[in-house]
C-alpha cells in the first residue's frame, strides 16, 4: 500500500509540519526508518488487496461522508491548535517530553514560518478549506517487530561510556540526523483536497464591517464547487463572492493522496482513487528512547549508560537551538522587547508609547483637556467651534475661557477649552500654529496643511475637518495664565506635546509635536 512505509519512519518533531497547508511539505520532518517492514498479504474481506507491513493492524473507515470544513486562521493560538490536532505523542523516559515544547518550531518548520509571518509580518489572514476522506489507521505493533539495520549499528556502534565532544557529535549526527527524535507508530490515511486563501485583515475587517458574510465565499460548498463534485445551498450571490475573492492576495488548491491526474476534474472522480494512494493525515509518535532497552540490545552491557548520555545530548541539543528572534528586534530596547509564544513564534511586547509587530508605530495620542477651539480676540467672531461662537457659547464637553493675552497681543480672546482627556477627536475649529507653524508649515508662506483653513485676521490655522488627527502646533492650555494640558501640573506638558515658554521660562501652552 502507498505511504504505508511511513510506519516506524523517524521523524523530527522540531522540523517537521504535521499540518501542511500548501501541500508542498507533506514530507518535511521525515527521516530513516527506525524499523524493517516486511509486507505481507492482507485477510480476505479487508478493504484492500494491497499488502501492508506485518505486525500492523489496519483498521478500515467508511469513506461514504466527506468531513469537510473551513477555518479562519487569524491568530498564532489558532495555529498551534491545528498543529497540535495532528500529531499527538507521551514521553516515558525522563527528559523527552520537554521536545512537545519544540514541535513544529518557528524558524525550523517551514510550515509554522510560512504561516506565522504570513499571519504576523504581512498582517494577513488566512481561510483554509479541506474535504477530508479517511480510509483506514494503520498502527505498528512494535515489540514483534525488528528495528532497522541502520539504527541498530548506530547504538551499538556509539562510543561509551563518557560525555565528551566526540560522542555529543555522534549522537547529533548519526542518531538525531539520520533518524529524527521519534518514529511514527500510528496514521490516519486518506485522501485531503483543500483551498487556501491569505486575504489582507485590515480589507477582510472592512469588509466584514460592510456586512459581508465571508462564511458563504470559503465555505466548502462554495470551494468545491469548483470541482464540479459537490453542489452547495449558500445563500451569497455571485456578485458577493466575487467581491471577495477579487481582494485575494493568493489562491492555491492542492489534493494529498488519490490519482493526482485527476487534480483538475470532478471531485466525485478523485475520491474512488484514494484507496489506491492515501496519504498521511494525522499521526502518532513515539519517541526512540522508548527503544534504547536491554530487550532490544540484549548484548549490550552498556546500553542503560547510552540512553542517559542520548538524553544528556537531546538536552544540549535543546539549548543550543536559536530561536528566531522578532522582525527589526523589535525596533530597539526602547521600544520594546522580544518574547516566544506558541511554537516559539515570536512576538514584541512593545512599551505603552509604541505599537505595531516590530513596535516602530506610535501608539494614538489622546486628546488632553485643555485644546482650544474656536478663537474670538477683542469681541469680534473670527473662529467658531463647532458652530458656537466661544464668547456666547461651546459645543458639549467644552468650556469657555476668557482672558487678556498681551504677550500674543491679541487683547481679549476667548475660547473653547476641552474639558476632559480623552480619545474623542478634536472639534471643527480647534487652533494651530498660534506661533506660526501648523503641521509642519509656516502659516504666512506656506498656508495651512490638508484639512485646516487660515483664518487671516488672527493668523492661525483652525481645523475644517473634524475626522483628521491634530496636527504638530495644535495648542493645549492655551490661557493667561496658562491652564494645565492634560491631566499634568501647570507646568508640564502631556506625552506628545512640548511646551511654549515665556521669557521668565513660565508655561505658555503647550503645542502638539
Amino acid at each position: 500500500m502507498p505511504n504505508s512505509n511511513l510506519i516506524g519512519i523517524g521523524y523530527d518533531p522540531i522540523l517537521g509540519s504535521p499540518v501542511c497547508y500548501t501541500g508542498d511539505c507533506q514530507m518535511d520532518g521525515f527521516k530513516h526508518s527506525v524499523f524493517n517492514l516486511e509486507y505481507t498479504s492482507w485477510k480476505p474481506g479487508a478493504c484492500t488487496n494491497l499488502t501492508v507491513p506485518a505486525y500492523t493492524q489496519l483498521l478500515c473507515l467508511p469513506i461514504a461522508a466527506i468531513n469537510a470544513h473551513t477555518e479562519e486562521l487569524s491568530s498564532i493560538s489558532q495555529l498551534r491548535q491545528s498543529t497540535f490536532n495532528a500529531i499527538s505523542t507521551s514521553a516515558t523516559v525522563y527528559g523527552w517530553g520537554k521536545l512537545e515544547g519544540l514541535f513544529a518550531s518557528y524558524g525550523y518548520s517551514r510550515q509554522t514560518t510560512y504561516l506565522a509571518e504570513t499571519l504576523i509580518e504581512k498582517g494577513q489572514s488566512i481561510f483554509h478549506t479541506t474535504a477530508d476522506i479517511t480510509f483506514a489507521k494503520l498502527t505498528m505493533f512494535e515489540p514483534m517487530m525488528q528495528l532497522s539495520d541502520s539504527f541498530r549499528f548506530v547504538i551499538e556502534h556509539m562510543p561509551c561510556c563518557s560525555y565528551d565532544n566526540d560522542t555529543k557529535d555522534y549522537i547529533t549526527s548519526y542518531i538525531f540526523d539520520y533518524f529524527g527524535f521519534s518514529f511514527v507508530s500510528e496514521m490516519l490515511l486518506g485522501g485531503t483536497t483543500q483551498e487556501i486563501i491569505t486575504i489582507d485583515s485590515e480589507r477582510l475587517t472592512e469588509l466584514k464591517t460592510r456586512g459581508l458574510q465571508t462564511q458563504h465565499c470559503v465555505s466548502a460548498g462554495y470551494v468545491f464547487k469548483l470541482f464540479g463534485g459537490i453542489t452547495t445551498t449558500s445563500n451569497s450571490t455571485t456578485t458577493t463572492q466575487e467581491e471577495f475573492r477579487k481582494n485575494l492576495t493568493s489562491t492555491k488548491i492542492t489534493q494529498l493522496g488519490g490519482d493526482p491526474a485527476l487534480v483538475s476534474g470532478p471531485l466525485a472522480n478523485w475520491i474512488d482513487t484514494v484507496p489506491n494512494n492515501p496519504s498521511m493525515m494525522k499521526f502518532k509518535i513515539k519517541y526512540i528512547s522508548d527503544l534504547i532497552t536491554s530487550h532490544r540490545f540484549p548484548n549490550d552491557t552498556n546500553i542503560a549508560t547510552k540512553l542517559s548520555l542520548i538524553t544528556q545530548a537531546l538536552n544540549d541539543y535543546m539549548k543550543g537551538l536559536k530561536l528566531k528572534g522578532c522582525p527589526r528586534n523589535c525596533s530597539g530596547p526602547f521600544r520594546g522587547t522580544c518574547k516566544w509564544g506558541d511554537l516559539n513564534i515570536p512576538y514584541c511586547v512593545c512599551k505603552s508609547m509604541y505599537t505595531g509587530v516590530d513596535c516602530s508605530g506610535n501608539t494614538p495620542l489622546d486628546v488632553p483637556r485643555g485644546v482650544s477651539c474656536g478663537f474670538v480676540f477683542n469681541g469680534n467672531g473670527q473662529i467658531a467651534c463647532d458652530g458656537h461662537h466661544p464668547l456666547r457659547s461651546c459645543p458639549d464637553g467644552y468650556s469657555t475661557l476668557c482672558f487678556n493675552d498681551n504677550l500674543f497681543k491679541a487683547g481679549q480672546v476667548c475660547t473653547c477649552y476641552k474639558l476632559q482627556t480623552d480619545k474623542t477627536k478634536s472639534k471643527h475649529g480647534t487652533i494651530c500654529g498660534i506661533h506660526k507653524y501648523c503641521g509642519g508649515k509656516h502659516i504666512l508662506n506656506e498656508g495651512c496643511p490638508h484639512g485646516y483653513r487660515l483664518e487671516k485676521n488672527a493668523v492661525l490655522c483652525y481645523k475644517d475637518d473634524a475626522d483628521i488627527d491634530d496636527a504638530s502646533g495644535t495648542a493645549c492650555g492655551y490661557a493667561s495664565p496658562f491652564i494645565s494640558c492634560g491631566n499634568n501640573s501647570a507646568q508640564l506638558c502631556p506625552r506628545g506635546y512640548t511646551p511654549t515658554r515665556r521669557t521668565n521660562g513660565a508655561v505658555y501652552y503647550c503645542s502638539k509635536t
